[in-house]
């Protein structure tokens, strides 16, 4: 995983090589990235041939289909 920072936008990419989908839980720490979660859109941007786009409410459970990955944008609304 690896995550890329602006004032008021996060990338987050990730991947697996699993043979299998997996889910994840993302923990943010949202003082240390100075957000809050309830001022924030978290989205996964469409990219053809890559992700769908995809609205999240929380990081809870995230797939990751197996031998693949994704990015994550949260930004301040």
């Amino acid at each position: 995983m690896t995550v890329y920072r602006q004032a008021d936008k996060i990338l987050i990419a990730y991947a697996s090589w699993a043979k299998q989908d997996v889910h994840i839980k993302l923990d943010i720490n949202w003082k240390a990235v100075n957000l809050q979660p309830g001022q924030v859109s978290i989205k996964t941007p469409s990219v053809q041939a890559f992700q769908e786009a995809h609205l999240y409410s929380n990081l809870d459970d995230v797939t990751v289909p197996a031998g693949k990955g994704g990015i994550i944008i949260i930004e301040k609304k």
